[in-house]
């Protein structure tokens, strides 16, 4: 029911922000076509005002020059009427006859009602322009400057003018004419960072609080599944402590039963041996309560070390010594290449000694056949290597990134007989780690497993 709703609620949440994150691009969206279609408008309108400008400027000259063609013809004849009749008719006359749009365009004054409308709209990017003749095909200004047009090359194979042909932002010139004589055409080279340049101090707001909501709900999701595991982990050490004081409290039960019946008490030699075993459980659970309080203490820093120089091939050979009678008993072997000039470091012996006996604890207990361990050492600079390597069950990939985690216990699969509290390589890690050591671990599956201590000199 648990799972369920843990489950349930991890859904819901991440469906709400899955939903948050879709509002948000959609409205991130419509702000950036919004600012598009508002920033297309500006520049449109921007072209017709210098259009009309270049239109005022041209009728200003055709005025001009039909008058000057008046006062010519008739010095003396001030009718104002006749005058203005004439210039008319200048102006119609002009426009029937073929004129280059070139011609009609005075280059300074474009220039600079460009550059004036643009600085208007505050747009302070590069720009280029360009006017396009519709009978010679081809551009006859760009940039400020007038263009000689080469009927033998194409003006598109230009990177610049072929950019402005294909331009969105394109108006008709004299747009009184019948037929469309040129355009005036702008390019924006970087239009994309213009458009964003808008738009980013709107979205900064927003896309900050996206990254807080995004990392708060990764960090809660983290916490949760990682609590979770906290707990399972802690259910199987609660499970393997319990089977493993169920064993002895049956026997010292059994064993205080038989005490109790008179046959027992009067025979003295069963007596002590029932008393012995009671001893010896008794002892054993000691020893486990022992491991979980210590480890506890090593965890929080409350034990305190007795440093001294500490000879690490005695620590190896005396914990060889003690477990031989278990490998004996499995028709195991071990084998001691003590390679190391140097072996001293600074260290507190009793709890070396635990780490080195862990370890071999380990190699036979993950050995299914008879166990075979190899215990290595060798210099560095600075610091001692001790590798201890059996040829046993191995640890895949996945469980080597745990296997110092407290409680962790990799699954042994058909094998049922590998007790304990998954705590001891969790304590040798944090003993190494004190003693401003490393330890890690190598191997594969079903190809025995190696764990490596390196562990700094002492000083000499």
């Amino acid at each position: 029911m648990q799972q369920r709703s843990l489950t349930f609620v991890l859904v819901l949440i991440t469906g709400a922000l899955i939903g948050t994150l879709w509002m948000q691009v959609y409205w991130i969206r419509t702000l950036t076509r919004t600012t598009q279609e508002y920033f297309d408008k500006q520049i449109t309108e921007l072209l017709d005002r210098v259009s009309q400008k270049l239109e005022k400027d041209e009728q200003t000259q055709v005025f001009a020059e039909a008058e000057k063609a008046w006062l010519a013809t008739n010095p003396h004849d001030n009718n104002g009427l006749q005058k203005l009749d004439f210039i008319e008719m200048t102006r119609v006359q002009q426009e029937m006859i073929y004129d280059p749009v070139a011609d009609r365009i005075n280059l300074e004054h474009l220039d600079r009602y460009l550059r004036d409308e643009i600085k208007g709209m505050s747009l302070d990017q590069p720009y280029h322009y360009g006017v396009y003749s519709n009978k010679l095909r081809a551009f006859v200004i760009h940039d400020n400057s007038f263009l000689v047009v080469d009927a033998t090359r194409p003006q598109t194979e230009q990177a610049d003018l072929l950019n402005l042909y294909n331009s969105k932002y394109t108006i008709q010139l004299f747009r009184d004419d019948l037929e469309a004589d040129g355009y005036l055409m702008l390019d924006f080279p970087e239009y994309d960072h213009i458009s964003w340049s808008k738009i980013w101090p709107k979205l900064l707001p927003t896309v900050l609080l996206l990254l807080i909501v995004a990392g708060s709900f990764g960090y809660t999701l983290f916490v949760i599944l990682r609590q979770k595991k906290l707990s399972e982990m802690k259910n199987d050490f609660i499970n393997n402590m319990t089977h493993e004081f169920k064993t002895p409290i049956a026997t010292i039960s059994l064993a205080a039963d038989f005490i109790e019946n008179p046959l027992i008490i009067d025979d003295k030699q069963k007596l002590l041996r029932h008393i012995d075993i009671i001893k010896q459980e008794n002892r054993r659970m000691l020893n486990q309560v022992e491991k979980v309080l210590q480890l506890a203490q090593v965890e929080r820093r409350e034990i305190k070390f007795e440093l001294a120089p500490v000879d690490i091939h005695d620590i190896i050979e005396n914990a060889a010594d003690n477990f031989a009678i278990v490998l004996d008993s499995r028709q195991g072997t071990l084998d001691l290449n003590l390679n190391a000039n140097n072996p001293m470091v600074e260290g507190d012996i009793t709890h070396l000694s635990n780490v080195i006996h862990n370890l071999l604890d380990n190699a036979n207990k993950y050995s299914p056949d008879a166990p075979k361990i190899f215990v290595t050492t060798t210099n560095t600079a600075k610091t001692i290597r001790i590798a201890i390597q059996d040829h046993g069950m191995g640890i895949s990939k996945e469980n080597q990134r745990h296997i110092f985690e407290k409680f962790y216990r990799v699954h042994t699969g058909n094998l049922h007989d590998v007790k304990g509290f998954g705590l001891g390589l969790s304590y040798v890690k944090n003993i190494i780690s004190q003693h401003k050591g490393k330890i890690e671990v190598s191997g594969d599956l079903g190809k025995g497993s190696t764990f490596t201590i390196e562990l700094p000199l002492a000083a000499e």
